[in-house]
């Protein structure tokens, strides 16, 4: 029974983790330009919100011709889209697993514990390969 606790503890810990990646910026820098003021840029799994100034402006990857004028290749930004295709499988996995788990309490069997457990593991294993893969990427022109 604790190792089931600490399992879920665990893949709650991993699913959270997870949504903060969906939400969270996974490339940021900022910028001065003299008299126009500072600013920065995020860029997140589904788009990009830069502030100029005291203007703030939210950008997805559908609209991304814009960003050519900033430096951005805009022909790599499928890094995004792969790193956010792995890390949906991640998403997934991470649902099975904490239902395995659950499933575990309420019947016990060998099964949906191995269940758990895989999921468990590729949980992890796609969101390691989702980072890797986008840090070995390099989408900002002279990177």
């Amino acid at each position: 029974m604790r190792s089931g606790v600490v399992a879920l503890i665990g893949m709650v810990l991993a699913l959270v983790f997870i949504l903060i990646a969906f939400f969270g910026p996974w490339y940021s820098f900022s910028y001065s330009m003299g008299i126009l003021g500072e600013g920065y840029a995020d860029f997140g799994l589904t788009g990009v919100t830069a502030k100029m100034g005291d203007e703030t402006k939210s950008i997805s990857y559908d609209e991304a011709e814009s960003l050519s004028t900033a430096g951005v290749d805009t022909d790599a930004l499928g890094v995004f889209d792969h790193t956010l295709y792995i890390t949906i499988l991640a998403l997934i996995f991470c649902i099975i697993a904490l239902i395995g788990i659950l499933m575990v309490w309420s019947n016990g069997t060998k099964m949906m514990q191995n269940v758990g457990m895989i999921g468990g593991i590729l949980t992890f294993v796609f969101m390691l390969v989702a980072v890797i893969y986008f840090m070995i990427s390099s989408f900002i022109e002279g990177d």
